[in-house]
């Protein structure tokens, strides 16, 4: 049992595997990984483009079976639409100087009452002295880890602005990425910041108060002041939502990280006529508003069907060679001697013409070689020059050389069996005596099928069909 599962494996394996033909477009050389080359009947194609960077072009691809559209993930199409980066992280830097310019009178007023301590010091202004170093403190931290939350927006637009430039490949691109942040130590600078803020926002009541115990309504006013300023900053720096930030960087380092994004593929389709053609289009994101359009492209690549038979109808005209493409003429002729009717003897009429020329629709069938030539065989029937009421049929067979994909022009050759004029061999004979007055000449012959050689040239007149 255990022989037939592996072998019934292997058979699966083989047949998802077996048959796949991958046609490669390389976008920034604008040439072909390899000559396209006919694929098999029954075979898979995938086209696959590569070295296009779909964070800045929308390309979609469409096939013959299938219309199949490459997106830029949802995330990261949410992240375009935005407005200016530079204008967003412009704001995040004015919010983060004011935090900075909200800090720095404690550090001026925790001067200044050191100073006075050193004067005249008193219990409650070492403790306002005490109260402001640990405010001071509490301050530089949160200055300092407010940074560290800042460099997540700036390390977004770097990261976006990468994304949107014209790599020349994958491996450009990865030259020039930043140090990878983990998901976890941007949470953590988050939450720290959160801490830093919430520690430094609780010791400005200490201080108000120690101020107002040591009855320095002037150090108190300062401090209600840089306490509204800091708050004000923080309020600013919080306009922007961190958390979403940090999944914004996330998922950008991870689709930047992935080469996937510089090469779109179509689903496989299975060839089953006689072209495979895709329609590829490629769009790209206006990127910069000072930044000119790029014009879009459209172009078509259609890969040739090959093997599987082919049936196609041709009409042109024929040309029989030889003995059997000629009518046989009889008459009577006289004798030289007398002119006695009853010695006329049945005599054959020299026929110089050493062709019959016809008409003929033909059917062609041979196997798809995916080039601009192939052989075939050939059925046909033909029809003679005359008039409409004494149509003179002929059957054909032979081989055919078609020439051209779309357009075909056909030459053949073969046999051609005509209906032409024989003597009654079972009622007269060549060089017989016979009456006139009792026989005919038009009864001495009859129509029988004879085989000659022909050659012919015809044109197949073919209409595009689609199918989905």
């Amino acid at each position: 049992m255990k022989p037939f599962l592996c072998f019934l494996l292997l058979a699966i394996i083989s047949q998802m595997t077996f048959g796949q033909n991958v046609i490669i477009y390389d976008n920034h050389k604008g040439e072909f990984k390899k000559p396209i080359s006919p694929v098999t009947e029954g075979e898979f194609v995938t086209f696959k483009i590569v070295n296009i960077n779909t964070f800045r072009y929308k390309v979609e691809i469409e096939g013959t079976m299938i219309d199949y559209v490459t997106q830029i993930p949802s995330e990261l199409q949410t992240l375009f639409r935005l407005p200016p980066e530079s204008v967003s992280a412009s704001k995040t830097t004015d919010a983060l100087n004011e935090a900075k310019d909200a800090a720095e009178p404690m550090k001026v007023i925790a001067r200044e009452v050191s100073d006075e301590i050193r004067v005249a010091s008193t219990p409650a202004k070492e403790k306002l002295e005490q109260t402001l170093k640990e405010l001071t403190q509490a301050c530089d931290a949160y200055i300092l880890i407010a940074q560290k939350v800042a460099n997540i927006k700036f390390l977004r637009v770097e990261l976006i602005n990468l994304s949107k430039q014209n790599w020349e490949n994958y491996g450009k691109l990865a030259e020039k990425l930043p140090s990878l942040r983990a998901r976890t130590a941007l949470k953590k600078d988050y939450d720290d910041f959160v801490t830093a803020y919430a520690k430094a926002y609780a010791l400005y009541p200490k201080a108000i108060n120690a101020a107002r115990v040591a009855q320095d309504t002037v150090k108190q006013k300062e401090i209600e002041k840089a306490e509204e300023k800091l708050e004000e900053a923080n309020k600013k720096l919080n306009e922007e939502d961190f958390l979403k930030l940090i999944e914004d960087v996330m998922v950008l380092q991870e689709a930047l990280q992935n080469s996937k994004y510089f090469e779109v593929k179509s689903a496989p389709i299975q060839m089953d006529g006689d072209f495979m053609e895709f329609t590829v289009k490629i769009t790209p994101v206006q990127t910069n508003d000072l930044m000119p359009f790029e014009t879009a492209q459209a172009f078509p690549v259609s890969i040739p069907a090959r093997g599987g038979l082919k049936v196609d109808f041709s009409v042109g005209p024929i040309i029989s060679f030889g003995k059997n493409s000629r009518d046989e003429k009889y008459y009577f002729k006289l004798p030289e001697t007398t002119s006695a009717v009853k010695d006329t003897t049945l005599s054959l009429l020299n026929n110089n013409n050493t062709i019959s020329p016809s008409i003929a629709a033909m059917m062609h069938f041979y196997g798809r070689s995916g080039k601009t030539s192939s052989i075939g065989g050939l059925f046909g029937v033909g029809a003679g020059f005359q008039s409409i009421n004494d149509v003179n049929l002929s059957i054909i067979a032979g081989l055919s050389m078609i020439l051209g994909k779309r357009e075909k022009i056909m030459l053949n050759t073969g046999v051609s069996y005509l209906r032409i004029e024989r003597l009654k061999t079972n009622q007269y004979i060549d060089g017989g005596k016979y009456y006139p007055s009792k026989v005919s000449i038009s009864d001495v012959t009859e129509k029988v099928f004879k085989p000659s050689f022909f050659l012919s040239i015809s044109y197949n007149l073919t209409r595009r069909v689609q199918r989905n």
